[in-house]
């Protein structure tokens, strides 16, 4: 009877360790396929450059994640309970799914519909990936590696900025590195992207316009950095920063979004500022020294120029654009809006970039480049897509920046997610790979502090 107790505890005790060192080696090959996609989103723009056939290794890793994902959770289907985060973006997976297929069913080509998917929307399967890791060390792993790619792409910003406004290679230079010499422009035409006498930067999103909403995601994380207190200790202890490390931080973030010259990323970071003064329960120093900064920023960028080039600035390139927005808003959803408003036209297919033929590709399912990507996606997605986009981008993100039970690096990635919607109001964020991986770890970086903090978690620490 002994000796049988003694083998019953045994079997249970190598059982449990077989499953311990089961979901061990699971987490461990969940976390080196995120951070490889994490790495290579980051060089993609630049790889693709130097090795054509890099693009392919965006699918190659996605469908690497989706796969380590599903043996995780087939492993571990319990493994937490889901919060409304989840749950939104589980159903606008499956959303997305259901469009794959009805595009493919419209334009009679699963391929087509593929290439459609993948250009915006196949990233999400890293937010699956990014919740399902487990382990405070691969956490705290991945999360140093987030913030030194971000850290990164701002001083790869004034490199850029350095190299063409000093004259030591010439304004066209990277426009032609990225999209080749037939890309530029003439020079009168050119006037229209530039701001004033300053060079077009285009850094590390290939984009000027989306260059400066990605260095704004350093800048609230760095904004609502951990602090910490006592008989609390940090969840990523490695990730201290001093006093002034953190200034400099906030400098170069602040420095990189304003000379990156994308006028998107000012508005968002006014609305910010906005909403990181109104989101506070009490009066926030830091908050105040950094709007001193960037109206600094912007008088010596805007009223150091010429002053041709100064009306030009405020009179065209600002004004100019609101009094044609909304008749860009509506030459997009003019058809739409009659013929399919709930479900869209589907995916769309831009056939001068690929070899893939498309008979059946309508104008319907071709891009309307129309500058407004809210539209362009209720152009695709329908009201229901937009919908689900809206509610997890911006509803969700806005309740949890809001919330008084919340951890600071939670309102963080919150307000970073909500960065990232604002530019909805303009050019697309979630065509840049590194965009979209930023995007897509927010919002799980989100929902685990949310979850953190509906469960009590020791590491939890209310925003103050």
């Amino acid at each position: 009877m002994d000796v049988s107790g003694t083998m019953n505890v045994s079997t249970v005790r190598s059982g449990r360790g077989e499953g311990a060192a089961r979901k061990g080696r699971s987490a461990y090959h969940l976390y080196w396929c995120l951070a490889a996609t994490l790495i290579v989103f980051f060089i993609y723009v630049y790889g693709q450059v130097v090795f054509p056939a890099f693009g392919y290794a965006k699918d190659f890793l996605l469908i690497v994640v989706a796969i380590a994902t599903l043996l995780d959770v087939l492993r571990c289907p319990f493994r937490w309970q889901p919060n409304r985060i989840d749950l939104c973006a589980g159903l606008l997976f499956l959303y997305l799914l259901l469009q794959l297929v009805y595009t493919a069913v419209r334009v009679e080509s699963l391929p087509v519909a593929y290439l459609g998917f993948r250009l915006d929307f196949m990233p999400i399967i890293l937010y699956f990936g990014f919740r399902r890791l487990e382990g405070e060390r691969y956490w705290c792993s991945l999360h140093r590696l987030f913030l030194v790619l971000l850290v990164m792409g701002a001083v790869l910003t004034l490199i850029e900025f350095v190299l063409t406004a000093g004259g030591f290679v010439g304004s066209d230079f990277f426009l032609d590195l990225l999209a080749g010499p037939e890309a530029s422009s003439p020079k009168g035409e050119r006037v229209l992207m530039a701001f004033g006498d300053l060079p077009r930067i285009y850094g590390i999103t290939g984009t000027p316009h989306i260059t400066g909403v990605y260095h704004l995601v350093l800048l609230v994380l760095l904004l609502y950095w951990p602090l910490p207190s006592r008989g609390q200790t940090l969840p990523v202890p490695s990730l201290r920063l001093g006093s002034l490390a953190l200034i400099l931080l906030l400098l170069l973030a602040v420095a990189a979004t304003m000379l990156s010259t994308s006028k998107t990323a000012w508005v968002i970071l006014a609305v910010m500022l906005a909403l990181l003064v109104l989101s506070q329960r009490r009066i926030d120093w830091k908050g105040i020294v950094l709007v001193a900064v960037v109206l600094a920023f912007l008088t010596v960028l805007v009223f150091g120029q010429e002053e041709a080039n100064k009306e030009f600035l405020l009179s065209v390139q600002f004004l100019g654009f609101l009094e044609i927005y909304y008749d860009l808003v509506s030459n997009a959803l003019e058809n739409v809006l009659e013929d399919s408003p709930v479900f869209g036209y589907g995916y769309e297919y831009d056939m001068q970039f690929s070899s893939l033929e498309a008979d059946n590709v309508t104008e319907q399912n071709q891009p309307l480049q129309s500058d407004i990507y809210f539209a362009e996606v209720f152009r695709m997605l329908g009201g229901a897509g937009l919908a689900l986009f809206a509610i997890l981008f911006g509803v969700l993100p806005l309740q949890l920046l809001f919330s008084r039970c919340c951890s600071r690096e939670g309102k963080g990635a919150a307000l970073g997610v909500l960065a990232i919607f604002l530019a909805f109001a303009h050019y697309s964020p979630l065509t840049s790979p590194v965009m979209a991986s930023a995007a897509w770890y927010l919002l799980a970086y989100m929902s685990r502090e949310w979850s953190l903090s509906l469960r009590g978690h020791p590491t939890f620490r209310k925003a103050a």
